[in-house]
Order: C-alpha cells, then sequence, then structure tokens
C-alpha cells in the first residue's frame, strides 16, 4: 500500500527535494512521430482497441493483486515501446494522481509527470522493477503541489511541463482526472478500460497532428510490443518488435509490390542526354541568380567528362567530389558517369579526419573539386598515393594562383619573437613542441650546421646569395663572410634592425637586409643570383600554390647554373609518426608537460611535390632530396632537405631520363576543361556498372560505403516520375547534401524528367526564412528533403498564413533513414 502522508513540514520538505531532482534538467520532448505539421491547435479524436484475449487474460491475473499491479505492467511496457519506437532513452509520461488515496478536497495536483531513464539494453524485468519504483515513489509525494516546482522550472502556468504522452487506467484514476489528459496539454493519452467486459486501449489524440490509421498502428504496436515483453522479461528492451507480423508482411510485401516496366537497358546520365537532345533551351539548373539550359550543362559536363577520360577515368574508377552546393557540383557528378565512372560525394563540412577515411577506403585516383573549398584539405591531394589528378573547377588559368600570406599577422609574430627572444636560439623560434622549451645550443648549431654545409657547396667568394626567411641570421652571418654579395629578406623589421647592427658590428660588406615577404622576389632582378636559401621557412607559407610560386620566382631570379636550397621541410610522410612520439611524450610525462599539438596551419611536404616541379618547369636541372639520417635526435629528425638545380640550358636535365620520376599529381583548372571538345563521349558504362558510392557513419562511427548502380537508380526515378507526373515544369528546391542519397532523386530525377533544379546556396540552405521566402517568390512546385527540414518551416508558415504568400508547392518529398 502506497503511504498517504499528510504535508508536515518535513513531509513538504522531502516532497519537496524529490520532485526538483525528479523533475531536474530540461525534459526532453518525447511524442509520437506525427503525421501533420506540429500544430498548437487541438481537435480531439479517439481510436479505442480490444485488447487481444490472450493478452487480456493475462493481464486480468495481473489485476486481481490490485488495479496499481496491472496498470504499473502496462506503463512499463509503454515507456519501453516508445523508447524503442523514438530512440530515447529519458521517457517522461503524464497520469493522474492516485486517487484511492487522495481525497479530492485535499488533491492540489491532478497529474503527474513520471520520468524513467532506460538503456535499450536493459530487460524487461528491470524496466518494470524501476517503473514500478518510479511510480511508487511519484504517488507517495503526488500531495506536494507541483505548480511550486514548476515556477522554479520556469514552466509558466504549468501547461509546459506536460509530456506528450500520457497514460490512465479506469477505475484507478478518476474519470474527471482522466478527462483532463484531454485538455490539450499532451498529443496522445492511452487509457486502459472494459467495455462490455472486454479489456481495451482507447487512445485520445489530437487530430490536427496525427491521422486515425497512424493511432491504429501505434495502438497495435503498444499491446504487440506488451505481449512480447510479457513473454521474454529478460530479453533487452532494444529487441523488441515494433510491428506485429501482419502489419510487417502487409509493410514489406505489399506495400513494396511496385513491379512496374523502366528502362533497364539505359544509364542514368542517358536519362538527362534524352531531355538535352529534346528540350536543349530548357532551363535545367538555377545557381546564384543565374540559369544554366540543358544544353549548356550538357556541354559543360561533355568538356569535364572528357578531360577526365583523358586522366584515365572509365568503368570502374571512382572520382570523389568535393564542392560547394553550385552548378559546378551537378557538372561534376553528370561528367563522371559520362566519362563512365562512379562519384563518391564528400561534404566540404566534414572533418579532414573523415575525409581522408574515405578517400583512403577506395582506389579514388581523382578529385573534382573548387580551389576555395578545397584549401583546408590541400594536404590529402599530395598524402594520398592513389590520388593522381585534382580538377579546380573555379580555376580560369592554368594554375591555381598562391594562397594569400595574411601579412600583418606574420610580422607582428616575428615582431614579438625579436622582442621576447633574449639569447641565439630564441631569436630563431626554436622552441620544442615535446616540452615548450628552448632547444639546446648544440641542437641549434648542429641544425645550422647542415645548411652552411648545404649552401658552401653552391657558392664561392663571387657569389651573390639571397637568403628567403632570414630571421635573426643565424644562417646568414655564416655565410655572408664566404661571398660578395648576400641579401636578407624578411618580414620582421625588427629582426633587420638587428641583423643590420651585426653586420656593422662584424665589418660585412656586401651585405643588404630587406623587409619584405617570399611573393616579393617579383621584385627582384632576373639571374641575378647563384644560390637563393629558404631555411626553415616553407612550413609557414600558405598552400602549396604558394610555394610552387616562390619556386618559380626563385628559378627567375637564380642564375643558370644556380642551386635554390629549401631545408627543413616538414616531412608529409612523417607527419604521423611525429604527431605519435608527441602523444607519446605527453602521455609519459603528463598534461604538465607543455607538449603542443600537431597544428593543421604547417606546410608539410611530400618529396614527390618536388620531383613534380621538374616535370612542370623546363627550368629546373636537377632535384635531389636529402633526409637526415644521422643526428637530429629531436623533431627536426622528421624533416628533410631539397636542393634544387636550374639547368645551365632550359630543358636541360642532368638527370638521365631511366633515372627520371614520373610525375605523380598533377593539378588541372578550368583552363584545361574548357579546351576540351563539348562532344558527347561513348562512357562505356552499362546498367549494371556502380554509379556512385555514399558513405555512411556505420553503426561503429566509422565511414562505410554504399555502392549503387546504374539500374535500380533508373528504376526508382522513372516510378517517382511516373507516379507523381514530374514534368518540364516542375521545379525542384535543391537543398540536401550531395553526401545525402536523396541527392540522387534530386539531381538525376529532376534532370530525366525534363525539370529544373533550384540550387539552394549552403547559407541559404541554412536559414529558413530564407527558404520560404524561395517558396513563396519563386516557381518551385518540388521540395524534396528529410523531415527535420522541413519542419524548420513551420513557425514561419504560421506568422505568414495569408493565401496571397502561399508557396507554389505541389509536392513534397519527406524521406529518412
Amino acid at each position: 500500500m502506497i503511504e498517504n502522508r499528510l504535508m508536515t513540514a518535513d513531509g513538504r520538505e522531502t516532497a519537496k527535494l524529490y520532485w526538483s531532482n525528479h523533475l531536474s534538467g530540461e525534459l526532453p520532448r518525447v511524442a509520437l512521430p506525427g503525421q501533420k505539421p506540429q500544430s498548437s491547435a487541438y481537435t480531439r479524436a479517439e481510436f479505442r482497441l480490444n485488447v487481444p484475449e490472450l493478452l487480456a487474460s493475462r493481464l486480468t491475473r495481473i489485476a486481481k493483486q490490485n488495479d496499481l499491479s496491472m496498470f504499473a505492467v502496462l506503463l512499463a511496457a509503454g515507456k519501453a515501446w516508445i523508447s524503442r519506437l523514438t530512440g530515447q532513452e529519458d521517457i517522461p509520461v503524464t497520469v493522474p494522481v492516485y486517487s484511492l488515496t487522495v481525497p479530492e478536497s485535499e488533491a492540489s495536483n491532478r497529474r503527474l509527470v513520471v520520468r524513467d531513464r532506460l538503456s535499450p539494453e536493459q530487460s524487461f524485468r528491470d524496466t518494470l522493477s524501476q517503473v514500478k519504483m518510479t511510480l511508487s515513489e511519484c504517488y507517495r509525494h503526488q500531495l506536494f503541489p507541483l505548480r511550486q516546482i514548476e515556477e522554479e522550472l520556469g514552466y509558466p502556468g504549468g501547461k509546459g511541463m506536460w509530456s506528450a504522452i500520457a497514460f490512465a487506467m479506469e477505475d484507478l484514476h478518476l474519470a474527471e482526472h482522466i478527462g483532463a489528459l484531454a485538455d490539450g496539454s499532451h498529443e496522445a493519452a492511452f487509457v486502459i478500460g472494459k467495455r462490455e467486459g472486454e479489456l481495451t486501449v482507447a487512445v485520445r489524440y489530437n487530430g490536427d497532428i496525427f491521422h486515425e490509421e497512424a493511432i491504429r498502428s501505434y495502438a497495435e504496436g503498444y499491446l504487440y510490443a506488451t505481449e512480447q515483453l510479457l513473454d521474454h522479461p529478460d530479453r533487452a528492451i532494444s529487441e523488441v518488435r515494433l510491428t506485429t507480423e501482419e502489419e510487417w508482411s502487409r509493410i514489406v510485401h505489399s506495400f513494396n509490390d511496385t513491379k512496374a516496366p523502366y528502362s533497364g537497358d539505359c544509364t542514368i546520365h542517358e536519362l538527362f542526354e534524352r531531355q538535352a537532345a529534346e528540350n536543349p533551351d530548357h532551363a535545367a539548373v538555377i545557381s546564384g541568380g543565374s540559369t544554366a539550359t540543358y544544353r549548356e550543362m550538357n556541354d559543360k559536363a561533355n568538356k569535364l567528362a572528357a578531360l577526365l577520360r583523358q586522366t584515365g577515368i572509365g568503368p570502374g574508377s571512382y572520382v570523389a567530389v568535393l564542392t560547394d552546393r553550385s552548378v559546378e557540383m551537378i557538372t561534376a557528378v553528370l561528367a563522371i558517369l559520362k566519362a563512365g565512372g562512379a562519384y563518391v560525394p564528400l561534404d566540404p563540412g566534414y572533418p579532414r579526419t573523415r575525409i581522408e577515411t574515405i578517400l583512403t577506403s577506395l582506389p579514388i585516383r581523382c578529385i573534382v573539386t573548387k580551389a576555395s573549398v578545397m584549401r583546408p584539405f590541400q594536404e590529402l591531394t599530395r598524402k594520398l598515393p592513389n590520388l593522381a589528378d585534382v580538377v579546380y573547377l573555379d580555376v580560369p588559368t592554368e594554375r591555381p594562383g598562391p594562397e594569400q600570406v595574411q601579412e600583418q599577422r606574420v610580422r607582428a609574430l616575428w615582431d614579438r619573437i625579436t622582442e621576447e627572444s633574449f639569447d641565439w636560439v630564441t631569436a630563431g623560434g626554436f622552441i620544442s613542441s615535446y616540452d615548450g622549451q628552448p632547444f639546446g645550443e648544440a641542437e641549434v648549431a648542429e641544425y645550422r650546421d647542415r645548411v652552411v654545409s648545404l649552401a658552401r657547396a653552391a657558392i664561392g667568394p663571387d657569389s651573390s646569395v639571397l637568403e628567403i626567411g632570414c630571421g635573426s641570421g643565424l644562417i646568414s652571418f655564416e655565410l655572408a663572410p664566404l661571398v660578395s654579395k648576400y641579401v636578407g629578406l624578411d618580414p620582421s623589421e625588427k629582426m633587420l634592425e638587428r641583423n643590420r647592427a651585426t653586420a656593422e658590428e662584424l665589418g660585412l660588406q656586401g651585405t643588404e637586409w630587406i623587409s619584405g615577404f617570399a611573393h616579393d622576389l617579383e621584385g627582384q632582378a632576373e639571374a641575378s643570383y647563384d644560390l637563393i636559401v629558404l631555411a626553415s621557412t616553407a612550413q609557414f607559407f600558405p598552400g602549396y600554390a604558394y610555394l610552387e610560386n616562390i619556386v618559380e620566382l626563385a628559378l627567375r631570379c637564380l642564375k643558370p647554373g644556380g642551386t635554390l636550397l629549401l631545408a627543413d621541410i616538414m616531412d608529409l610522410r612523417k607527419k604521423d609518426e611525429f604527431r605519435e612520439s608527441l602523444e607519446a611524450y605527453k602521455k609519459l610525462h603528463g598534461t604538465e608537460s607543455r607538449t603542443r599539438s600537431v597544428p593543421d596551419y604547417e606546410l608539410y611536404c611530400d618529396e614527390d611535390f618536388f620531383y613534380d616541379l621538374q616535370a612542370d618547369y623546363g627550368q629546373i636541372g636537377e632535384v635531389g632530396v636529402l633526409h637526415r639520417t644521422e643526428g637530429f635526435r629531436n623533431e627536426l629528425g622528421y624533416r628533410y632537405d631539397v636542393v634544387v638545380k636550374k639547368a645551365e640550358r632550359v630543358g636541360e636535365s642532368a638527370v638521365a631520363p631511366e633515372r627520371a620520376h614520373a610525375k605523380r599529381k598533377t593539378i588541372w583548372t578550368a583552363y584545361h576543361v574548357d579546351r576540351q571538345s563539348a562532344k558527347e563521349l561513348v562512357s562505356g558504362a552499362v546498367p549494371d556498372n556502380e554509379a556512385y558510392v555514399i558513405f555512411t557513419s556505420g553503426s561503429t562511427g566509422t565511414p562505410k560505403g554504399v555502392v549503387v548502380r546504374h539500374k535500380p537508380v533508373i528504376n526508382v526515378i522513372e516510378w517517382v516520375n511516373r507516379h507523381h507526373g514530374v514534368g518540364p515544369g516542375d521545379v525542384l528546391l535543391f537543398l540536401t547534401p550531395l553526401c545525402f542519397d536523396l541527392s540522387v532523386y534530386d539531381i538525376f530525377g529532376t534532370l530525366a524528367a525534363g525539370g529544373t533544379i533550384r540550387i539552394a546556396s549552403d547559407d541559404e540552405a541554412k536559414d529558413p526564412e530564407r527558404l520560404l521566402a524561395i517558396l513563396r517568390s519563386e516557381p518551385v512546385t518540388i521540395w524534396d528533403s528529410a523531415p527535420a527540414a522541413l519542419q524548420q518551416l513551420v513557425p514561419y508558415l504560421r506568422m505568414n498564413s495569408a493565401p496571397s504568400a502561399a508557396p507554389a508547392v505541389r509536392t513534397d518529398f519527406v524521406s529518412s533513414c
């Protein structure tokens, strides 16, 4: 028997503490999936279902103990079913007060929130025990006025505290308390009762949210789950089936009996090509205020496909697509299919580790992207061994332009290092990544001597030398006495002032100290230096295009036969090993070790980058990569040096042809695409070839690829277009990511029907007000998204529901997995 305490002072405090703990934190919204937009309107509706005879008999036997026992079983089963249905673990539901222990005159509450946190892996036996205890405690403290707790928790009027789902039982709860559950506070209330001797479940629900057919399915599912839980009380609640065998058969077999003829001998891109031939001047894609016709899109895709074919893409090839939401995205996937390959979509919002995992899980040899999108992932273009070609669709020139240097920030950094340095080690910025302490003098001297020894091989007394990023003069003051002219270039004027003073003290003649950056080489005279040195400098460059540009400028400034020395290059092939060594050091020495992580802003280079330059620049006679096989028992051991010799004559390599390195990576741009033929290709693809591979997170969190071939996509496209009458007059608002499978119909289904794709930009897709404005001002007829994307528009639709502002949308496709 539940104790019914009088509200003594101690009793009130105990009850208040209980409810404060029980309802602490935000109550999650746990609700049955609705079929209509969320609405504040409430139309009362009821569906009643007889409990199956065997289940009713079992529940009746339980009820012989008392009605509360049966209610506890049904409440526990209901919570387990809701958790299984919604995937949520924190399950609050509302129940009426226990009327048998509360005289109406003493009742300050009519209902209570019973809250349990359930694990999917716990058994129903444990769930029942837990819910019984919670229900008992709630009823034990039910005399305490919950309006006080509501006010403390910030629920004005108390209405917001009630859950979307309620449970009640006739004879256990007063009729007026049960009736109060239909006051609009709850979306669905399950009421157990009897009619003509039969045990029933009546669902009182909001007809403005649910269809009756859905409520029937929920009621049947609830009772079916209860049967399973009573039959197998020791099974995990995650094993409960949500549908009866009959319902399962209806869903799997009847609903999927969609056999119909379709173009099984066709490929996806051929459906688009048919429309391009029949309606060449019809709008195919609208993006950023501009429109591309079917003819224009077909020509663009054909040119890119021709370039891809030139790089070796064909049936069996995988090509990654990493772009923003733009016409280029549509062009890319069409072109890959036309070339015979399969596309692998990537989202620019993915972490770099996820993109790397996907790119290494398949033999992807080409990426179609944009320079503006690829910048955060540029290291991957050099790191991945299978990747041979990168196509930048937004670069009109032969090569991507150099990345921008944040000049003000760089100057401020090195000026600060100059001001804070206290010896020749710290002046050069030699701070250990392991413990945050300055390098030892012997370590810095080892580095200096190696660079100097490499430089000395390229100079003589009459030589002229330029050092880019001369810093504190660590290398400069070793080499300057050995040559006739020495120019130091550095962004820090404060550092250069020190160097000028030091040069004067040493009586060095022929030195010049210039404030500037590496790209200021453009101002230097052609063929004016025998040696150009970049020591511990390249890692601060903003990207590979910038580094390549500096090499090109340096070659122009070198005399024939001159040398470019790039010392202390961070080795991309050893980056992971270096990171692991830092983590091991930190683990050994604890968090106080001041060990830094490996930052993404430092430029790590694969040695093939420099060999590839030799294939692109006829001025390069020889490239030598020098690994540090001895000494350097610190982080400098994870670096290497590069010596680039300028040819005596352009195109004259000092390397024998049989020893020359084959080019590993090739950069293509819109410049190369535009010079291809727009003629249709014979792709060589057949309906059973792979069309695309979309990666999901997988049950373990590791990306898992799902391969889809042309034939089933054709089947879906033709069925949807036929069933929903999609045609040339339709405009689809494209707002799903390319890596979400809804995008497949959005692109290829719309184009196959001769319709128009209106691409929502990245900014538009995130802004419900802008999306609603598009729907109201543009002739969009089809919306396709996950439920959440459509749901976000509802509050804005309510704000302005005037007929004149009604969207033209005739079909909503709402899908989820």
